[in-house]
């Protein structure tokens, strides 16, 4: 844990766009690089407007439970941010949903994820 999902249609470069993600995620989480796991896959996925719908992109992220609410927004605008920047649409584009879970729903190294703590 943490698991980002971004689904785009259109190519993803990972090896740029993911440690750039893990990199903002450990610094305003606070949690470690080496915990975090991003994915890309193709889909076509819209936004339905009244005018109708919009292709956006989505990135969902699994998260372990703790965090304040202010903490969690402040993430989602930076992977607004760097999203739009890496795929070259704009932040009104991107779509993110956080989905938390306590830690013993998390299993890493064949054991349940211990609940997330502020670094002390």
């Amino acid at each position: 844990m943490p698991y980002l999902q971004i689904d785009h249609d259109g190519d993803v470069d990972l090896a740029v766009l993911a440690p750039a993600l893990a990199g903002a995620y450990s610094r305003i989480m606070e949690t470690d690089e080496g915990r975090i796991s991003v994915a890309a896959r193709r889909a076509s996925v819209v936004r339905c407007f009244p005018d109708g719908p919009r292709p956006v992109t989505v990135v969902t992220c699994e998260i372990r439970t703790g965090r304040p609410p202010e903490r969690i927004s402040l993430l989602a605008g930076e992977i607004c941010s760097l999203v739009a920047r890496s795929l070259e649409v704009t932040p009104d584009d991107v779509v993110v949903y956080f989905t938390q879970h306590p830690g013993f729903e998390i299993f890493r190294d064949g054991a349940p994820s211990a609940d997330w703590a502020p670094e002390r």
